[in-house]
């Protein structure tokens, strides 16, 4: 009987250089139900790295899923001409064993994978193209490794990228868990990223398990295998989607809504701007805008602005972008500043003024709480409902 909750080998390999020298492995840990034992194979990197290349020149990242197996040569890792730093001599692949049904599962979750990022995942190969490529058949014994390791793939000990990267995925030892095999499949192709283990469960760069679906998280998660460790190149913390991100670019927009106040709504002068923002790697900035003017901007959540009155009365447009690393979205409402509207209800989180860099108000004549603190945000609606009540007497 051969037990299939089996992760993957990482060997570390210098990409680019002609002749690959590896030491003897390092075992990290022993086989528990989560996870393999782990082997590393250190080597230097290449002493004259060359320009990266791994984009194709339709611009996107292709990484190839190579159900077809074929022969695999010693060298410098190049899926272009099916060379790597991993086969020590001439080794010849299986075909996938699984169905077709099986199959079309697991291309379709490697793409769920990386989706968002500006790659693109294919079965069919790519031939001379620039492309990662993913070998997905047989078992650990087609390379001489232990029998419950379930991937193998190289490293550079800088964690930089290796162009043109081979991985290996010993598909046979998954049997019919196309989802584990998929996970696998991510991780040894984010290995080839720079990509270290680390110890979020719901993350394909873990060993650990029993978390659900694994996924590429917008988390810093310290790294390891089954203890906690200093990530491989020095860092305490690994963020695997925006590292990602960095490498892969980033092609989903962010999304956003203002859930308050509603659009067609009359507002007293008193009144916050709520920004629901949310983003597949990270929201790097929120830019608030009336009638076409940027008068606030926010950098981290939550993203609620507040004006302390000084809008005029009338109706305005209620703006707002939302970027992440590439993308932009925005959005925007009508409202009418009436100092007769009844008071917003408290928002559900502290204001944020109009942000670090606006709170002045510039030119605008738009004031607001600091973003440092500011006045708690009961406070103010009492303050804004005060001024109401005495503008009222004196009419």
């Amino acid at each position: 009987m051969r037990l299939y909750l089996l992760p993957a080998i990482l060997v570390f390999a210098a990409a680019g250089a002609v002749a690959e020298t590896n030491s003897s492995p390092r075992d990290t840990g022993a086989l528990d139900l989560f996870g393999p034992k782990s082997s590393y194979q250190f080597v230097e990197p290449p002493s004259s790295p060359t320009p990266l290349s791994y984009v194709s020149d339709s611009g996107d990242v292709v990484i190839y899923l190579n159900r077809f197996g074929g022969l695999f040569l010693p060298g410098k890792n190049d899926s272009r001409l099916n060379t790597s730093s991993l086969v020590d001599e001439p080794r010849i692949l299986p075909i996938y064993s699984g169905s077709d049904s099986q199959w079309n599962e697991v291309l379709s979750c490697v793409n769920e994978q990386f989706s968002g990022y500006r790659v693109q995942v294919t079965d069919k190969d790519p031939g001379t193209t620039a492309h990662f490529e993913a070998v997905v058949s047989g078992e650990p014994e087609d390379l001489d490794q232990a029998e419950h390791i379930g991937g193998l793939s190289p490293f550079r000990l800088d964690c930089g990228v290796i162009d043109n990267s081979v991985v290996f995925v010993f598909a046979d030892i998954f049997g019919d868990d196309t989802g584990r095999l998929c996970e696998i499949i991510a991780q040894e192709v984010a290995h080839s990223f720079g990509l270290d283990h680390q110890m979020n469960c719901d993350d394909p760069m873990s060993y650990l398990g029993g978390c659900g679906v694994k996924r590429f998280r917008n988390a810093n998660a310290s790294c390891g295998e089954y203890e906690q460790r200093e990530c491989a190149c020095g860092q305490d913390t690994q963020n695997s989607r925006v590292l990602l991100a960095d490498y892969l670019g980033d092609t989903a927009a962010p999304e956003l809504e203002i859930a308050s106040p509603a659009a067609g709504a009359r507002v007293n002068p008193f009144f916050y701007v709520d920004v629901r923002a949310e983003d597949n790697v990270q929201i790097t900035r929120v830019d608030l805008l009336v009638d076409g003017k940027p008068v606030g901007a926010l950098t981290s959540p939550p993203y609620v602005f507040d004006f302390n009155g000084q809008l005029g009365e009338g109706p305005h447009v209620i703006e707002t972008r939302v970027y992440d690393s590439e993308n932009t979205a925005t959005t925007n409402i009508e409202v009418t500043v009436d100092e007769d509207a009844p008071m917003q209800p408290p928002p559900p989180v502290q204001p944020r003024g109009l942000g670090e860099d606006m709170n002045s108000g510039g030119g605008f004549g738009v004031g607001g709480c600091a973003a440092s603190g500011g006045q708690p945000s009961s406070w103010l609606w009492l303050l804004g409902l005060a001024a109401v009540l005495a503008r009222r007497r004196r009419r």
